[in-house]
């Protein structure tokens, strides 16, 4: 096989796009897991997991939008003092 070969020049680009392809899904799979996490920082509170509010309203409102007249209950709690709670804990 001579360098100069028309079988080197396309063995050489098919290689190239081959790379390109690969880099191009690397980035892809990147990106998304990026944008997991931030919308899963978005969502949840940082120190105790939990949805915050404006992701509880907007599971809340899903889950009203497509219950079937089952019986539904929501507990909601205010706890004052709750950095002191969450440092002796």
């Amino acid at each position: 096989m001579l360098p100069n070969s028309a079988y080197a020049e396309t063995t050489l680009i098919s290689v190239t796009l081959y790379a390109l392809l690969i880099t191009v899904l690397l980035c892809s799979i990147t990106i998304r897991a990026t944008i997991n996490q931030l919308r899963d920082e978005r969502d949840h509170d940082a120190l105790t997991q939990i949805l915050n509010r404006r992701a509880f309203h907007e599971a809340a409102r899903q889950r009203l939008a497509g219950r079937r007249l089952y019986p539904m209950a929501v507990l909601a709690s205010d706890l004052d003092h709750f950095k002191y709670v969450n440092m002796i804990v």
